[in-house]
């Protein structure tokens, strides 16, 4: 038998149907990948078809998902209606495999399937269209259980970052790394070749967590997102990765956003190697934490980003520097309760470096709704009133009743202390004068 089918439908029909028995798994592994490989190279759209044609899923899933993700890979063959019937294709094909009978080389291709699918509506610019179906295999292959790493799950966030969807992301973001890290020592150790973690290798796993961090970050939720880079860049071995290494450019950038001086790596052992690829945003981060209080920071910060522009669009992160921009100006007005307790609008302008007066309203009461500010504004007089709002007058009541209380508790202390000290310096009337000298000398020692 011939190592591949040379391109031929017919041929590799025939072989895989021979080859398809337990004791063969491995040389129909090989013949598929081989295979596959000649029909991607020669965009052999028509052979592809009529296997999948001729091929039961649920006697030959092997073979059957290794032909329709090398489908998948040629995207460039065919047109948007074809990849929406390809998809149609995949799912029936998926709920005819009997997952208890699967051979330990399909996960490999069904994944390819998954990914390649991803890649065909990435590339389509149709996101969306693939969110479902990776969704729908990743939770059939776990059995409901998302929170199993599989290499599709990488994949599977990409489009949701892309699409700017993210309902259904949670359940694949919430992992906990300790556990990823025993699935993956349980793995090696009982070698179990249906695993769901499916041996992952270091690019899953960085990406999963690339992508996870950059949607927090798009939900705005930085904090999430940061920690999630930083885990990234503790894992041991990895940092030295291209991943890696756009993900401390991230993070520099999401630290200062969150009015950070420093990023928390203890795990990371090559952050010189980081430092020295990332020297544009460590000139922003010196940029930010050097100035001085008068400063401009927000002007600093974007006469810098425009003369390397190109730099960060060439890293995709020019629309983080830009939040970035806008975090500092936010962070001027938000400042201002530490210094005033009343200040005019011109004075308050001046001092967030402002132009434009309905702009920094707008970012005033944008910052009062977040409750980022606590501010009230005399429209009148134009003055802004930095003071404690209170929700409700139940709040009203505990807080004036708090400080009431500590305020006489202040008293009895005050009280307390002068009757000690004037305890201490009393002489009595009546002494005689060698008591009042006695007196001295202990007031003396």
């Amino acid at each position: 038998m011939a190592a591949s089918a040379n391109n031929n439908p017919a041929t590799f029909i025939g072989s895989v149907k021979l080859l398809n028995t337990e004791d063969k798994q491995a040389n129909l592994f090989n013949y598929v990948t081989k295979s596959c490989e000649e029909f991607a190279n020669s965009e052999n759209l028509n052979a592809l078809n009529k296997i999948l044609a001729e091929l039961n899923p649920t006697q030959f899933s092997v073979p059957a998902f290794a032909i329709l993700s090398t489908k998948f890979q040629i995207h460039g063959k065919y047109n948007l209606d074809e990849l929406k019937a390809t998809i149609v294709k995949l799912k029936s094909m998926t709920s005819a495999v009997k997952r208890e009978s699967i051979s330990s080389k399909f996960p490999t291709f069904y994944f390819y399937a998954l990914k390649f699918l991803a890649d065909a509506c990435l590339a389509k610019k149709v996101p969306l269209l693939g969110i479902k179906p990776l969704f729908e295999g990743i939770n059939w292959y776990t059995n409901g259980h998302p929170e199993l790493l599989t290499p599709a799950h990488s994949a599977f966030l990409c489009l949701c970052l892309k699409a700017r969807h993210f309902y259904l992301c949670d359940q694949f973001i919430n992992l906990d790394p300790e556990m990823l890290l025993q699935q993956g020592l349980d793995y090696r150790r009982s070698n179990k070749q249906n695993s769901s973690l499916m041996s992952c290798g270091s690019e899953p796993i960085l990406l999963l967590f690339y992508y996870a961090a950059l949607i927090r970050v798009a939900q705005c939720r930085y904090e999430e997102g940061l920690l999630l880079i930083e885990q990234l860049l503790c894992i041991r071995g990895m940092c030295n990765s291209s991943i890696a290494i756009e993900a401390f450019k991230v993070a520099i950038i999401v630290a200062l956003i969150l009015g950070h001086d420093q990023l928390f790596l203890p795990g990371c052992r090559n952050v010189k190697f980081l430092q020295s690829l990332s020297r544009p945003y460590l000139t922003i981060a010196y940029i930010v934490t050097s100035a001085k209080i008068g400063d401009n920071i927000p002007a600093l910060v974007k006469d810098y980003a425009e003369k390397t522009r190109k730099v960060f669009q060439q890293d995709g992160n020019a629309g983080l520097i830009d939040v970035l921009v806008r975090k500092l100006q936010e962070k001027k007005i938000s400042d201002m309760p530490k210094t005033f307790m009343n200040v005019d609008r011109d004075r308050a302008m001046t001092r967030a470096f402002f132009n434009d007066n309905d702009n920094f309203d707008a970012v005033v009461r944008k910052l009062i709704n977040n409750k980022e500010l606590k501010c009230t504004i005399d429209g009148g007089a134009d003055i802004y009133r930095f003071r404690k709002l209170v929700e409700d007058e139940e709040d009203s009541a505990e807080d004036e009743i708090d400080l009431n209380t500590q305020l006489q508790n202040l008293a009895n202390l005050t009280t307390a202390v002068r009757n000690i000290h004037d305890r201490l310096k009393v002489v009595p009337q009546n002494a005689s004068n060698s008591g009042k000298q006695q007196a001295k000398k202990r007031l003396m020692m």
